[in-house]
């Protein structure tokens, strides 16, 4: 996102990260909106902050200071704000985008076995609480071909084509609770088109002027899952009392 010309705030501790979350609440319940998106970049970044914040609260030098996992509930506790935060600015329809780097752990399935899952570099009940609020949930890869070597043995090549995995799958943590397509080129366009296809579906079989949870107002009376802006929505005006870094 730094590279991106877009407006945005570095972050220094969840104090100020709540802070701004706090100041954009305010601003989208004027009925203003200069940008449709809220991101944050990244949650395993965040998530030293988060500790950092559990342990100057409890004056403890370290997350494991607590003792028996007590500093993992706190900090919990504190991730649990700032998703609210996040959830009150989806619920007034703005995109709300969390990105993570990700590690690979073995998954022991009494039915199939073990096998390596790649999930979210965060602490288990951190990366838990995320997972289970994200309607959509990405694994953003390349598209791989298995060809075999000189001596037949498998071997994936990339082919460069970038995509983002939203179906459910052992192999990675994904899912979208839209009924979208599992695979999708990795740009905005095409997760926007995908996305408004199954709204459209979605209302098209609602009853007129019955609400769906969450999100912007949509022709015939449903509202967009999620907090999208649904087709011919109006922009709102730019929004002087913003923050000055989230300005256009």
């Amino acid at each position: 996102i730094g590279v991106l010309n877009v407006p945005m705030l570095r972050i220094r501790s969840t104090d100020e990260l709540q802070q701004a979350l706090m100041e954009l609440i305010q601003g989208f319940r004027t009925g203003q909106r200069p940008f449709q998106s809220v991101v944050i970049d990244s949650l395993d970044a965040l998530e030293a902050q988060v500790w950092q914040k559990v342990c100057q609260t409890g004056r403890k030098q370290n997350i494991e200071d607590f003792g028996y996992g007590k500093g993992y509930v706190y900090a919990l506790q504190k991730w649990g704000e700032i998703r609210d935060q996040l959830q009150a600015i989806n619920d007034l329809g703005v995109h709300t985008i969390a990105i993570a780097q990700s590690n690979n752990k073995t998954n022991n399935d009494p039915v199939y076995g073990s096998y390596n899952r790649t999930i979210l570099r965060l602490h288990e009940k951190t990366a838990g609480l995320w997972r289970d609020w994200a309607d959509i949930m990405g694994f953003a890869t390349q598209r791989l071909s298995l060809k075999g070597d000189d001596k037949g043995a498998p071997r994936a090549i990339a082919m460069g084509e970038r995509i983002l995995e939203i179906g459910a799958s052992p192999a990675y943590w994904s899912k979208n609770r839209f009924n979208m397509p599992p695979t999708l080129p990795l740009s905005w366009a095409a997760m926007e088109h995908s996305y408004l296809n199954a709204f459209q579906q979605r209302a098209q079989q609602a009853p007129r002027g019955t609400q769906a949870p969450g999100g912007a107002q949509a022709p015939g009376g449903v509202r967009a899952p999620n907090g999208a802006q649904s087709p011919g929505g109006a922009q709102a005006p730019a929004a002087e009392n913003f923050p000055a870094f989230m300005r256009h």
